[in-house]
């Protein structure tokens, strides 16, 4: 009888020992390798490449009210400060026009003096009836016409003088340009509709906004022709983009 409980004391000895055995093997197999590294904060920015316009919000779209030669006009992206020239035209023409109206206005008021004395003399000559009342009375239409035409030249002057402030385009506001209608050396027109077109990556004018508007039947007409236009695909890195041009359509009257 103790044999065969110690026999059996063996077995369950034997049975408990190796357990623990092929537990360690089979933990052996689970194992998994892992790599431990230093937890990093890198900030991660999304960025999606897409063609497209941001405006200001003193976005202002400005013009010349003047005709003339464009001297010259800041590139896209200068800063200005408030008060500073964007755009200048030829001033010449409008100091040669007010040169030659400084010269007849100086005439003008060397006769006004003259008609002056000559009123005064014939209203003596009158009250000693040397001199007719007919006399005096032209006299006198003289003097006055002669002084209203001396107001008409100053005033023509002062317009002069006005034009030559509107031939200088002064920035509102500080901030950059950001576009451009007219080159240095380009004659720009008053009278000209300005368009900001959206051409497309096969050419077309997807879109025609209204950038300095005449009247409304002259916008749409300038951007019903502007659809109907073709251009030669842009390339960026050898591929077709969407780009945006500024151009001036000039409307000319006529007659049959």
């Amino acid at each position: 009888m103790k044999i065969t409980r110690l026999g059996t004391s063996a077995l369950l000895l034997g049975g408990l020992l190796s357990l623990p055995i092929a537990g360690v093997a089979r933990a052996q197999e689970d194992l998994v390798q892992v790599r431990v590294e230093r937890v990093r904060e890198t900030p991660v920015v999304r960025a999606l490449p897409l063609s497209g316009r941001v405006f200001s919000r003193n976005d202002a779209a400005m013009s010349l009210t003047l005709s003339g030669e464009m001297l010259w006009v800041l590139e896209p992206g200068v800063h200005v400060e408030k008060g500073e020239i964007i755009a200048q035209l030829d001033q010449k023409p409008i100091l040669l026009r007010k040169s030659e109206l400084q010269h007849q206005v100086s005439r003008e008021r060397v006769n006004g003096a003259y008609l002056d004395k000559e009123l005064t003399r014939l209203r003596r000559l009158q009250q000693d009836n040397n001199a007719s009342e007919r006399l005096v009375d032209e006299s006198e239409s003289s003097r006055d016409i002669s002084r209203l035409e001396l107001k008409s030249l100053e005033s023509r002057l002062d317009q002069l003088d006005d034009e030559l402030r509107r031939s200088q385009l002064i920035a509102p506001f500080s901030g950059v340009i950001a576009e451009r209608s007219k080159r240095g050396g380009e004659y720009a027109r008053s009278g000209d509709v300005i368009l900001r077109l959206t051409i497309s990556r096969s050419g077309t004018v997807e879109d025609a906004e209204v950038i300095r508007s005449i009247n409304q039947r002259m916008d749409a007409e300038a951007v019903r022709a502007a659809r109907t236009w073709r251009y030669q695909p842009a390339r960026l890195h050898g591929e077709p983009v969407r780009v945006f041009k500024v151009i001036s359509i000039r409307f000319a009257l006529t007659g049959r």
